[in-house]
This record gives C-alpha cells, structure tokens and sequence, in this order.
C-alpha cells in the first residue's frame, strides 16, 4: 500500500463514537482520517437498540450519571443538525422509559433506584401496582404482572442504524477521509504520536501520517498495540438481541425482569444478554430462550409471533465499569482514547464527541474526565 498523506487527526474505528470524534473535528478545521476494517457502524453501533436511557442504565450518583445526562440532553439538536446537514431523520424520539418490576427484590431495587433519582433532581414517577395506580402503568404501556414501575419521562430512544448512516454522511461532507484497513499499530518517535500502520484489504502494508490518534476501536481498543490500554481494562461483553414481529401500543422502551422492549415501525427488538466470553459472536440457543422469556415478561399479550431477525454485538466493557476518555498520562502526546462505554455507547455518543475533540484541540474539556483517565488502570 502506498503511504497516504498527513492529516491532524487519525481516528481509529468507525463506529458511532468514532464517526461523531472525526466529524466534530473536521468541523472545527482539523484534517480527519478514519480507519476501520469492516462496514462504518459495523460492530456494536449497529447490534444496539438504540436506548436513550440515562436514568434507565444508571446505578447511582456519581460522574458516569453526570456524563450520561449531559449527553441525553444534546441528542434533540444533534438530531436536528444530522437532518438539516444529511437529510437523514434519526428518529429521536424522548417518549419516556417505563422500568418495571417483577419481583419483590426487582420491586426493592426500583423504590431505590427511584428515591435516589429523585433527590438527585431527575424527573422519576414511582407507580406501585394497587387500583389506580395500576391503571396509570397500563396506560404507559406496562404489563399487568408488574408490581411496580418506575417511568423517566426524559430517557427515550433513537434509530442507532440510521445514526450511524447519518453521522457517516455528516463526517464525508465535512471532509473526513474514511478509509478501509486494518490498523496494526499506533506509531510515536520522539514523545509523540507519528501515525497509524496499515494493513489494507488488499493485505499491503502501510502507514497513515498524523499528529494525533484517538482510538475508538470498541471492544478491540485495548488489541491495538501502541494504544496504552492495560490489559482487560477493555473487554468484549456479548449481547444477543431479536426482533419479533410486534407492537407497544405506547409506542415507549419497557424494561423489566432482565431484559427490555425497544419498539420500532414494524417490530419490537427484545435484549439484551451480557457475557463475558470473549470475541465470540454467535447467537445461542440459551440466549435465545431468555430473550423470549423476555418478550413474554414485558409483552403478556403477545401470543404466538414471527421472530425476525436474531443477532448479537460486542460491546466495549471496562474493568470498572467508566468509560475511557481522553489523554494518557503517561502516553505520547498526541495520542486519545475513548472506549469502554459498555451498554450506554449510543447514549453517550453525542458528549463524547465533543469532549473527545476539545481534548485533541487542547481546548479544556466541559467536564471533567479526570475519573475517566484512560490509563487509570
């Protein structure tokens, strides 16, 4: 493979995460490359189901929250943008998320979730299922089995595949070079980042010249040699997914008893599982009866319907369970990470984005990542 040209920046993987980086920096000026061996979006952007659920994924207060709610909140006007500049509508939709309970633990467990939402400031309705409460689940959506249920009116959902076309589009007529390799390794001379080693499809060898690198590789993050990742500080975690042949009449996300319904134009996709078996994407027989059990839990009207479509992802796990954002403290300059943001990579796309560039701008960031060092580990 011949060299190609310098650029400012070289981003490594394309995926949702990856295209928002390359885009917010072309838009601010920057020379923008973006590698990635397979499809853009190919990997856990397009296997997700798409779930705004701030108050949904969370487990307490603390910065992941912070980081959470901060990108809930741009997702409108980042819809707004990607239509205006692509002509593509990503279906946002902030309709509410019912979270339900099932079981006196899961019943425990949301009455927490609830009291300590609502005095951190967020928007929570708690329902118990007794008489008029009852109703009030129903008329969101939720089943008549639950014994409680927990709506946030500010969680919703978005179409993640057509956001992962839209923002591709967005990045192209904003400059980004989207180019098609394998990267082998992050290179650095003198204390600081030279570029990326290519392997193309054609199976030639080369190099990409850049001032910086931010690797965006998901679940392969911490494979890249150069990247400074400890290793199994970021890990592939398994989520098998399906689509049946159905509706929510409220048209909103339900969750409850393991798993959650994303309604869509014709179907409903049922998740997730979560586990830990390394870069092994099959779709199981055990996952598949648990998602059914699934769909039965949240949609006891369904009957007997048409599964789809089957699929599963690897979403990118940290040791921790934070994401990984920003510089390196003891690594090269010129060289970012942002990985590891397990369930919540849509959700989080938008903040990301624009903390990943003022970071490689070297301008201060608008909050602050210092619990999301990448090399903290």
């Amino acid at each position: 493979m011949e060299p190609v040209s310098g650029v400012d920046a070289i981003v490594v993987g394309a995926g949702a995460i990856g295209c928002t980086v390359a885009w917010r920096l072309a838009q601010a000026g920057a020379r923008v490359a973006l590698v990635d061996r397979g499809e853009t979006g190919g990997e856990a952007s397009s296997a997700a189901a798409g779930i705004i659920g701030a108050q949904m994924e969370a487990q307490g207060p603390g910065p992941l929250l912070s980081l959470q709610v901060a990108s809930r909140a741009l997702y409108p006007k980042l819809a707004d943008e990607l239509r205006e500049l692509t002509g593509i509508n990503v279906r946002c939709r902030i309709e509410g998320i019912l979270q339900q309970a099932f079981s006196p633990e899961e019943f425990e467990k949301l009455r927490a979730r609830a009291a300590w939402q609502r005095e951190a400031g967020l928007h929570a309705e708690w329902f118990e299922s007794q008489s008029s409460v009852h109703q009030s689940i129903r008329e969101l959506g939720g089943s008549p089995a639950a014994l409680a249920a927990l709506y946030a009116p500010d969680d919703g959902q978005i179409d993640n595949r057509l956001l992962v076309s839209a923002l591709r589009l967005a990045a192209l007529r904003a400059g980004v070079s989207f180019l098609r390799a394998d990267a082998r390794a992050v290179l650095e001379g003198g204390g600081r980042i030279r570029g990326v080693e290519l392997l193309d499809e054609s199976k030639s060898v080369g190099r990409l010249d850049g001032r910086a690198v931010v690797v965006a590789a998901g679940a392969w993050s911490a494979l890249l040699p150069g990247a400074r990742i400890a290793e199994g500080a970021v890990r592939p975690i398994r989520g098998q997914m399906i689509a049946i042949a159905a509706t929510i009449p409220s048209g909103r996300v339900l969750t409850g008893g393991g798993g959650y319904a994303v309604p869509r134009a014709d179907r409903v996709f049922i998740g997730a599982t979560a586990e830990d078996v390394g870069f092994q994407k099959q779709v199981t027989t055990n996952g598949l009866r648990g998602l059914l059990a699934t769909a039965a839990r949240l949609l006891p009207d369904l009957g007997d319907v048409e599964v789809l479509e089957s699929w599963s992802g690897l979403r990118p796990g940290s040791r921790d369970g934070l994401p990984l954002l920003g510089k390196p403290e003891r690594g090269p300059d010129g060289l970012f990470v942002c990985s590891g943001h397990f369930r919540s990579g849509i959700l989080m796309t938008p903040i990301t984005g624009e903390l990943m560039r003022d970071v490689v701008l070297g301008r201060p960031p608008t909050i602050d990542l210092t619990p999301f060092r990448p090399d903290r580990f």
